[in-house]
Formats: structure tokens, C-alpha cells, sequence
């Protein structure tokens, strides 16, 4: 990871060429992208290093109690803008009061294809859940709940789950 702080922001149309330039978890190009930002419940994301080049998006649907990332990508796969993007989503996992609602649940389907994907969601927190089997491959459906503190544990001062003992990204203002 680079030592300039990275930033994150709305994708804006300007940003899509750039942004579609990264290696993505799943491939999509122009069309699809503008297709899902032309969703009433979908968002898209850009990380941006200090020079304001691209180095990271992420395009995720909301839903009342829960949010689907739909394709994530990024440069770097070890804990950079990817993980900027994702702990910026964690970040913002409720809204305000007057709407009611509080998404406790992330999920993601991953390509079995993807090794490095599959290693950076597992190791950030999210657990497999289900598998779908088709003729050119398989995917695997992974889900974050936000961890309750009685869940929680302290290896080497980093917050874990307890029943797996891997590292968990906490949001800002969480209290254990």
C-alpha cells in the first residue's frame, strides 16, 4: 500500500473509463456499469490515491435490511483501496433515523475463479454461506454480519471473532 491517503467518493460518468481499466472481481464493461448506476437502489464508488488517480471502485445495490456488493476491483488486493472501499461501506451501514432502517448484512458472490477475492472477503470477516454450481464454474455467496461485542475477542490487540479467531473490520464509533 502506498503511503498517500486515499480517498473515497460517488463515481461520477467521467470516472467509468479509468474505473473499468482495474482488474474487477467480475468483468463488466461500460454498459453494465451504467446500467447498474441507473438503479434506484444502486451506488457506485471510486477510491482515489493522492494524486486523484483511480485506484479502486466498488458498485453496490442497497436493500432495506441488507447491502450486495455487485462487483468490486481495485490494484491492490492486500488491505488497500479495496479495503478503504469496503470499510467506507461498513461505514455507512445506517442511514439516517427518520428512515428506519439499519443494513446489519453485506453480501457478495465470488467467483470460484477469483483466489485472491475469495482470500481478501474471507480474510476481512465475511463467511461462505452457500455454493451455486453451474457448467463453466461455480460461485460462492459469503455474507458480513456486523459483529456483536459479546462476539468479539482481542488476539495481539486486533478485534477477532471469537468463533473463528479471524480479524473483523469494526465500524467507526463501534462499541464494544
Amino acid at each position: 500500500m502506498s503511503a498517500e491517503p486515499l480517498s473515497v467518493r460517488w463515481m461520477i460518468r467521467r470516472d467509468m473509463p479509468a474505473a473499468l481499466e482495474l482488474g474487477a472481481m467480475t468483468p463488466w464493461d461500460h454498459g453494465d456499469l451504467r446500467e447498474h448506476c441507473k438503479l434506484r437502489n444502486g451506488i457506485a464508488m471510486v477510491c482515489e490515491d493522492g494524486e486523484t488517480e483511480i485506484v479502486g471502485w466498488c458498485a453496490y445495490t442497497l436493500h432495506p435490511s441488507s447491502v450486495h456488493i455487485e462487483n468490486i476491483a481495485g490494484t491492490d488486493w492486500e488491505f488497500g483501496a479495496v479495503y478503504e472501499l469496503l470499510q467506507r461501506l461498513l461505514n455507512k451501514r445506517q442511514l439516517g433515523a427518520e428512515t428506519g432502517y439499519r443494513r446489519d448484512l453485506i453480501t457478495v458472490v465470488v467467483p470460484e475463479s477469483q483466489d485472491d477475492v475469495l482470500c481478501f472477503f474471507r480474510n476481512c470477516g465475511f463467511m461462505a454461506f452457500a455454493t451455486q454450481f453451474f457448467s463453466d464454474g461455480s460461485e460462492y455467496k459469503m455474507r458480513y454480519d456486523l459483529p456483536q461485542s459479546a462476539e468479539l475477542c482481542h488476539i495481539d490487540g486486533t478485534p477477532c471473532r471469537r468463533s473463528t479467531g479471524f480479524p473483523v473490520m469494526l465500524p467507526e464509533g463501534f462499541n464494544e
